[in-house]
């Protein structure tokens, strides 16, 4: 099913890796342990032994005479996708312009900011502090004594200078 689900999201059935585990504990404790466990189960002592093993390591140490339960069965089914391609942008050197400022302050000093739309800021836009970089979502603050960059991928590189 979990093939079946992934398969209809275009993963190859090559690039489809599943994982089971079983949840067991110690009868009469509340913490659950999850053990990996085989396609095909044909031995329940193999889980049981397993689970020692795994809470030993966990917990510093096992009761291989106490009744062990299982609590719960569970599949993870992941499809492996290649990697992303991030849009990129030409560089161009530049320095962009604007008439927006405003006075921020900064270790207790006024300074007046210059206030850029983060849309209008094309690659290799550099600029010195302090600015302000608005856009819908969020706000970007450049302080005085740095220097901001737009790279390839339309992220800004905020620079301490020397």
């Amino acid at each position: 099913m979990a093939a079946e689900r992934l398969s209809h999201e275009g993963v190859d059935a090559k690039d489809i890796v599943t994982q089971r585990t079983v949840e067991m504990m110690y009868q009469g404790q509340w913490r659950s342990l999850a053990v990996a466990a085989p396609s095909s189960v044909t031995d329940i002592e193999t889980l049981i032994d397993g689970f020692h093993r795994e809470h030993e390591r966990e917990f510093n140490y096992r009761r291989d005479d106490a009744p062990v339960s299982i609590f719960r069965v569970g599949l993870t089914a992941t499809g492996m996708v290649p990697k992303a391609e991030l849009q990129t942008h030409e560089v161009k050197k530049n320095t962009p312009t604007t008439d927006a400022t405003r006075e921020v302050w900064f270790d207790g000093k006024a300074h007046t900011a210059m206030i850029f739309e983060r849309d209008d800021l094309t690659a290799g836009a550099k600029f010195d502090g302090p600015a302000i970089v608005e856009q819908f979502d969020s706000t970007v603050v450049i302080p005085p004594r740095t220097t901001a960059e737009v790279d390839t991928y339309l992220n800004i590189l905020i620079r301490v200078q020397e």
